[in-house]
């Protein structure tokens, strides 16, 4: 079972950044079906403060491996190069509750050209 909730209406992505945050999602979501033994999984992609975008993809599965890259899976390695591409930051973090977050926060170039407030 999916959720997916969007809430970046007024945030254009380009082409490039459309396609790396699909397949960002999609690698994710691969990997909670096929290794994470996952029976839900919760997708986001909002605005996240500070001119950025979050794309998270949680699931309820049995979680990492302490050292995931070591696994023999490739798709980490293919999901960090997707995040420098787009000059975002690409993590792990491991929820409370168990499972696995893939977490993906960049700023789009619609954004990054709009001034922030001082403080």
């Amino acid at each position: 079972e999916i959720q997916l909730e969007c809430r970046i209406e007024r945030v254009p992505l380009t082409p490039n950044e459309e396609i790396h945050v699909l397949q960002l999602a999609r690698e994710a979501l691969q990997n909670a079906g096929r290794h994470a033994d996952a029976r839900r999984v919760w997708l986001s992609l909002e605005e996240s403060g500070g001119n950025q975008v979050t794309l998270r993809v949680i699931d309820d599965g049995k979680g990492l491996p302490d050292i995931p890259e070591k696994d023999r899976h490739y798709g980490f390695a293919i999901m960090r190069e997707r995040a420098r591409t787009l000059g975002g930051h690409l993590d792990f973090p491991r929820p409370a509750t168990g499972g696995t977050e893939v977490r993906f926060t960049f700023t789009p170039v619609a954004l990054a050209s709009i001034a922030l407030p001082e403080r």
